[in-house]
């Protein structure tokens, strides 16, 4: 499968092992160059350090995806919701971390007739539980029946 990341990190590693390609964009300079080193041996990663995360977006192009994981820090200029806004038609399952923040119950709007899953786990720091959403496009003809499957 093909995985678009937004935000990179030791998961990156994680993914790429399980990939055919992951392609991961970050905003953040120092941490790039840390996640650069991290992935330097695995030849399916493509790392994007970008200026900010609707710049990355913007070297995508049309490129379609399996699946993108949604864990970036927002910004004013690109928040969660918008990223999954502006991929919506080129994946097919969206990963949204931290979907228990008010700030991204909108994404379940945006993902209307999209099946969800939702699974909650503890965070470490700080010690707090937190929720992960997993939303899957309808295959053709499929509708979705229900708030969650």
């Amino acid at each position: 499968m093909t995985l678009l990341e937004l935000g990179s990190g030791t998961s990156t590693v994680w993914y790429a092992k399980r990939t055919k390609s992951t392609t991961s964009i970050e905003d953040h300079a120092e941490w790039a160059d840390q996640v650069t080193v991290m992935v330097m041996d695995l030849p399916n990663v493509d790392l994007r350090r970008v200026a900010s995360m609707s710049e990355g977006l913007d070297t995508l192009a049309g490129d379609q995806f399996d699946v993108v994981i949604v864990d970036h820090t927002d910004t004013p200029e690109l928040t969660r919701v918008d990223a999954i806004r502006a991929l919506k038609d080129r994946v097919g399952i969206v990963v949204l971390d931290d979907s228990d923040r008010v700030a991204y119950l909108e994404a379940d709007a945006v993902l209307a007739g999209w099946s969800r899953k939702r699974f909650v786990s503890l965070r470490a720091t700080p010690f707090q539980a937190t929720e992960t959403t997993i939303y899957r496009r309808p295959a053709d003809g499929e509708t979705v029946v229900g708030p969650a499957v």
